[in-house]
C-alpha cells in the first residue's frame, strides 16, 4: 500500500509556514516529496495545508489506496470526525481535504508520534526556509474591482478574494487572521 507523511512547520503562531510530504511506494521507497512555502498562517493551517498538498500529489500519481501518517492530533481528529471542527480556516480546508480523500477506493488516516515522521518534518522547515527567499509578500498581478460602500473583490492568479468593509474590515484569504492586515489589503492601501 502506499504510504503519504505530512507535516507543516511554522515560525510565529500566526506566521510564515512550511509544509512537508512523502510519498512512499507499496515497495518502500520515495516516490516524491515536496518541501515548499506555505501562506501566511497558524500551525493548524500548516498542517492541514500540508495534508492537502500531500493528498494531490498522490492522486497526480494515480494512487487508489493510501496510507495518510501525520503528528498532529487535531487534524487526525478533525478529518476523522473524533473532533469538531469550529474555526473558519480550518472548516474549509477540512472540506477540501475531506473531498480529495473522497477520490481514494481506499484511505486511512492515522496520528503518529513526531519521531515517526521526521523525514516529513525535514521537509517542513525545508519549506519554511523559502519563505525567506520570496521576492516579495505583496501581490504583483491582481485585478481589484471596487464594489463603493462594500468593499472590493480582487483576483489574484485566477483566485477570487473578497475584501468587506462592512460589518469590519476582513479578507476571505488565507492570510487573513485575527483583524490582521493582509497582502491584499496593504496592497489597496498603496492605491490610495
Amino acid at each position: 500500500m502506499w504510504k503519504l507523511f505530512y507535516d507543516g512547520a511554522c515560525q510565529g503562531n500566526p506566521g510564515k509556514t512550511g509544509l512537508g510530504v512523502v510519498l512512499v511506494s507499496p515497495e518502500g521507497s520515495e516516490a516524491a516529496t515536496i518541501a515548499k512555502a506555505g501562506q501566511f498562517g497558524t500551525n493548524n493551517t500548516a498542517e492541514y495545508d500540508a495534508l492537502y498538498l500531500g493528498l494531490k500529489l498522490a492522486l497526480h500519481h494515480k494512487v487508489d489506496a493510501l496510507a495518510v501518517y501525520g503528528d498532529s492530533q487535531l487534524v487526525t481528529n478533525q478529518v476523522t470526525g473524533k473532533f469538531k471542527c469550529e474555526k473558519p480556516e480550518l472548516k474549509k480546508r477540512l472540506a477540501a481535504v475531506k473531498q480529495l480523500l473522497s477520490q481514494f477506493e481506499s484511505v486511512s488516516i492515522e496520528w503518529i508520534r513526531r519521531n515517526k515522521n521526521e523525514r516529513a518534518d525535514e521537509l517542513s522547515k525545508q519549506g519554511l526556509s523559502k519563505c525567506e527567499n520570496k521576492a516579495s509578500e505583496e501581490p504583483t498581478d491582481i485585478k481589484v474591482i471596487p464594489h463603493p460602500g462594500v468593499g472590493f473583490t480582487v483576483i489574484e492568479d485566477s483566485v477570487i478574494h473578497a475584501i468587506n468593509f462592512k460589518p469590519n474590515l476582513n479578507c476571505t484569504c488565507q492570510e487573513w487572521v485575527d483583524q490582521a492586515e493582509c497582502r491584499h489589503v496593504r496592497y489597496l492601501k498603496s492605491l490610495c
